[in-house]
């Protein structure tokens, strides 16, 4: 048998290290004789921040959230590409990975939340200026893009393109409201 202790003055950073072994020895035939041996073995060490049970409960999160938004009618494809993807980690032992699919995922479902509300609301807000006949082009416009953005999945761009729409909003409707009140 073989012991091995290691002892590291700094931290081994995460990801796969070889470690080499050289051992030396001597064989001892029945008959007495020695023999000096000398054989190189390596050893692959996989350091790891994220543990396996970790990783398998990030797995479950991440199928939850696929339900969650398949359920609210979302486009999920980036999230059953992540979960094929996630049990391709799983075998290769790629535990921090996972951790950080699981991570995007989450973004992915906060921007589809954040944008599907953002998006009722903006379209409230327009009917209520066209209500009133206030001309909003610039938001419509805005609105437009990040609709079929949106219906594509791109929820981040949907979102990134709903605040800038707020923000045009308001300088469209409240340049209107100060003329109507002279």
């Amino acid at each position: 048998s073989i012991y091995t202790e290691i002892t590291s003055p700094e931290y081994f950073a995460p990801g796969k290290h070889t470690l080499t072994y050289i051992i030396t020895g001597l064989l001892i035939a029945p008959s007495g004789k020695e023999t000096p041996f000398t054989e190189t073995r390596s050893v692959i060490l996989m350091i790891h921040e994220t543990s396996r049970l970790q990783a398998l409960e990030y797995s479950n999160k991440l199928e939850q959230i696929r339900l969650d938004m398949e359920q609210k009618g979302y486009k999920i494809e980036n999230l059953k590409k992540w979960e094929r993807d996630t049990q391709l980690l799983l075998q290769d032992r790629e535990y921090d990975k996972i951790k950080k699919v699981y991570e995007q995922a989450q973004q992915e479902q906060n921007n589809a939340n954040n944008a599907n509300q953002l998006l009722k609301e903006m379209n409230t807000k327009l009917q209520q200026a066209q209500t009133k006949q206030i001309p909003t082009p610039n938001t419509t416009k805005l609105i437009s893009m990040a609709t079929r953005a949106f219906n594509r999945g791109d929820y981040a761009t949907a979102l990134e393109n709903l605040q800038e729409a707020q923000l045009t909003y308001v300088v469209e409707t409240k340049g209107d409201r100060k003329s109507t009140r002279l």
